[in-house]
């Protein structure tokens, strides 16, 4: 504590494509009116307990992403960071979270006990472990998952956007200051979820929960957040099938591109 460290996001990695959903894009569907989402708080993966990952941007995507299926869908789930993880390749020192987000969206989850931890960096990153039955159980997922930016995003703009969905950020780890989390002026190098928010004389505190150690951390008011993520899930369509086999083929082949 007290100096800086990477724990796997790299904002010079983040570029936001001109065809990227923007905040206000999505939905305005609100679901958490007061910004709150402490009670969907589901049991979380601690992202270093034998060795380190450099996997933030996955575990608190994937975070983020079952916080919010608690409070709509009423499920707690415990999906395999692996899985994902090993997918889209991570390397360290740190990735940009569009690819876990993208990974999610194309690849889907799968439950923890498919795909448990390891004692090693070298078998959890084993891409062999990724069996085409897992792939296949990963695509039978059952959700659309769909996110948005929030570019260079205020204290406000996170409050607001916390009405929606819990909110996935960019953060510097890790300086204390009186029990609140500083950047001290040095770039963001962890990807957290904040899911919710004090407001008092000093301005709005985002509350975080931070996988390295399945702590939870007080963001000071002033903390730099270099780009944020808004998601919204919906159940994913029944897919129609026809009786030509080569048509389905050819509508498949069309969807994926």
């Amino acid at each position: 504590m007290n100096k800086l460290v990477q724990r796997g996001f790299d904002p010079d990695k983040v570029y936001v494509e001109p065809e990227a959903f923007i905040f206000g894009s999505l939905s305005q569907k609100v679901i958490q009116p007061d910004g709150q989402w402490d009670e969907s708080l589901p049991e979380f993966e601690h992202q270093a307990k034998s060795f380190e990952t450099y996997g933030c941007t996955v575990y608190g995507s994937q975070n983020q992403v079952e916080i919010y299926l608690k409070k709509v869908f009423g499920m707690d789930k415990n999906y395999a960071e692996r899985f994902n993880y090993t997918i889209i390749g991570i390397t360290p020192p740190g990735a940009n979270p569009q690819l876990a987000y993208q990974s999610f969206r194309h690849d889907g989850l799968i439950n923890q006990e498919l795909l448990p931890e390891t004692d090693t960096l070298e078998e959890f990153k084993d891409i062999r472990k990724i069996t085409p039955k897992l792939r296949s159980k990963g695509k039978e997922w059952g959700y659309k998952l769909s996110h948005e930016w929030i570019r260079r995003p205020s204290k406000e703009d996170i409050k607001e956007a916390l009405r929606y969905s819990p909110i996935a950020l960019g953060v510097t780890a890790w300086f204390e200051e009186g029990g609140l989390y500083v950047d001290r002026g040095q770039k963001n190098t962890h990807w957290a979820v904040a899911y919710g928010y004090i407001e008092d004389e000093q301005g709005i505190i985002l509350k975080i929960f931070d996988s390295y150690d399945k702590s939870f951390k007080l963001l000071h008011p002033d903390h730099n957040i270099s780009i944020a993520k808004r998601i919204l899930i919906t159940k994913a369509e029944p897919k129609q099938y026809s009786n030509n086999w080569l048509l389905d083929l050819l509508m498949a082949f069309r969807k994926g591109r």
